[in-house]
């Protein structure tokens, strides 16, 4: 019968021993992509170019939500020929899609507003995007290279009518709800596409990457707390008897 008091302490000892330490942290960085994008003509449909990168985190045990994500992107201006050039930063649409069909807008006609069509006038982006950043990158205008941490633009209002006024509805918040909701893993394709939607300067990637802190599912606290709690239970009912 003393068998039982031992319940609790084995009970929270296996919790103990399930429940990771941490989170762990996972970093790429995609160097070399040289991603040409092609200039929107002046009749047609823009074209849009992608680059796709595969992301394993060595399948580790237990670890299978993503609790932080954020995203670093390069892009200069080009000539056409693998050369630099100059770009109109307000003429590009950049999309992050995981391939559960998770997916976040990080850039969108970025400083165009009512009363500016063209949007940001600058040449050359070197971007830090992360959700607990202070300023929107969209309202990032300026007639010079965009470069810092902002959080991304998550308007996924039609390029050729969006403003700074369009509703932020797929930020990188959202995306972390939609694996939470799916129970995805970070594992698998993660790809880049980026849009140029007016004529006039060319644009190249040369850099882009991610860093994502991948957890246990809330779930799996969940039923481990509830465990240390019956055996806890247990353990002052059989000392109260």
């Amino acid at each position: 019968m003393k068998l039982l008091s031992f319940l609790p302490i084995a009970v929270l000892a296996t919790a103990g021993f399930a429940i990771p330490a941490g989170a762990a942290v996972f970093t790429w960085n995609w160097t070399g992509v040289n991603l040409e994008v092609p200039d929107a003509p002046f009749l047609g449909d823009p074209i849009t170019v992608s680059d796709t990168r595969r992301v394993s985190t060595g399948f580790v045990d237990g670890l299978t939500d993503i609790s932080d994500v954020s995203v670093w992107l390069r892009i200069d201006g080009s000539d056409g020929a693998g050369g630099g050039g100059t770009m109109w930063n307000g003429d590009l649409s950049v999309r992050l899609t995981h391939e559960s069909g998770a997916s976040v807008v990080l850039l969108n006609r970025v400083g165009r507003t009512g009363s500016s069509a063209f949007g940001s006038a600058g040449s050359g982006i070197d971007l830090h995007f992360d959700n607990a950043a202070l300023d929107d990158v969209h309202v990032a205008a300026g007639s010079v290279a965009l470069s810092g941490t902002y959080q991304p633009d998550g308007r996924s209002a039609n390029p050729s009518t969006v403003t700074d006024t369009s509703p932020r509805d797929a930020t990188l918040s959202e995306v972390l709800r939609q694996f939470s909701v799916t129970r995805g893993s970070p594992d698998g394709l993660w790809t880049l596409s980026v849009t140029d939607l007016e004529s006039g300067g060319l644009a190249r990637v040369t850099s882009w990457g991610l860093v994502l802190a991948v957890v246990p599912e809330a779930e799996d606290y969940a039923c481990l707390a509830g465990a240390g709690l019956i055996g806890f239970a247990l353990w002052r009912r059989r000392r109260a008897a």
